[in-house]
């Protein structure tokens, strides 16, 4: 396991079904990259779904920047989306419909990521 330090974490659930937390998630990751704290986005459950190409550019939250520019901005500077294999698995998500800079992970990573984080937030 690795010592906590100064970075974020954010748990990702949601994808199309609730289009505002879904934003909101990469809105957090986009700041805390601007502020040069490291960020690592974490897709579990429907949100797995926002790895899948073509599917961000249909969430549209009102009064918020499109997810698309805010994925591609998050993944320009370097993020990377963190998907889970077993949320994948059930809903029949292969590696290969992914956006660049995803990968699949498992329970044993995020674990890791979490207890090695100062703080987290989930979607």
């Amino acid at each position: 396991m690795s010592d906590t330090q100064e970075k974020l974490v954010v748990i990702l659930t949601h994808g199309a079904d609730d289009q505002e937390r879904a934003t909101l998630a990469f809105v957090m990751a986009n700041a805390a990259q601007a502020m040069d704290v490291p960020c690592k986005v974490i897709l579990q459950a429907g949100g797995v779904t926002l790895a899948v190409k073509g599917v961000a550019e249909h969430v549209h939250a009102p009064s918020l920047p499109s997810l698309t520019e805010l994925m591609k901005s998050y993944q320009e500077a370097g993020g990377r989306l963190y998907v889970c294999a077993p949320c994948c698995q059930a809903r029949k998500i292969g590696k290969e419909d992914f956006v660049g800079n995803a990968e699949m992970v498992t329970s044993g990573f995020v674990i890791d990521e979490l207890m090695g984080a100062k703080t987290v937030l989930s979607y």
